[in-house]
């Protein structure tokens, strides 16, 4: 879902066909999103899948945001990111 935010953000920035060119990929990643949850739920158990995918998903946005978009992010933010990624890893310790 990470993806099709950032695809969503360039459309923002974007005008004409190429922004509905970039709303069109967010669609679609959207979609395979959508999709492939199901088969992860398979996998592994449930708390450990939506922990992944809406906490790695809000990482990678927050730091797309600050790398590739420029804005800012202030020290307690990098700082809430870091906790999340942390969680993250401890959700994998058992």
């Amino acid at each position: 879902m990470a993806g099709a935010n950032l695809f969503l953000k360039l459309v923002a920035l974007n005008e004409g066909w190429r922004a509905w060119a970039l709303f069109g990929a967010a669609n679609v990643t959207g979609f395979v999103c959508v999709v492939v949850m199901p088969f992860a739920l398979k996998l592994a158990p449930s708390p450990v899948v939506y922990a992944w995918a809406l906490g790695l998903g809000f990482c990678l946005l927050q730091v797309a945001a600050a790398l590739w978009f420029r804005e800012g992010v202030s020290g307690w933010q990098w700082t809430g990111i870091g906790c999340v990624a942390i969680g993250l890893i401890l959700m994998q310790l058992r």
